[in-house]
């Protein structure tokens, strides 16, 4: 299992720095090939779809390497976001 972490603002300005460290985390050699990732949103207060597209990059690589994204304590704002652009089922467990 890998966890990672969302800063706590994800705009647009932060996207591609954020999720470059998230690829080279997941291909660095150092973390497990199989079991879920974990992707923890508590710490994200602030964003805009930006974050969004991380996520589906992050869920997208997870796909690629037979792997299941586990998006822990995603707020009531992700959670809306998610719903809005049609997502919610791809990137949200059931549960939330």
């Amino acid at each position: 299992m890998i966890t990672l972490a969302l800063p706590s603002i994800l705009t647009h300005s932060q996207a591609r720095e954020c999720l470059d460290g998230f690829l080279q985390a997941l291909g660095n050699g150092n973390t497990p090939s199989q079991g879920p990732i974990h992707l923890n949103a508590k710490a994200l207060s602030q964003f805009d779809s930006s974050a969004l597209a991380v996520l589906l990059e992050l869920k997208r690589q997870a796909l690629d390497q037979g792997r299941e994204l586990v998006i822990d304590e995603p707020s009531d704002a992700l959670l809306s976001l998610v719903k809005v652009y049609g997502v919610a089922d791809f990137l949200i467990r059931p549960s939330h």
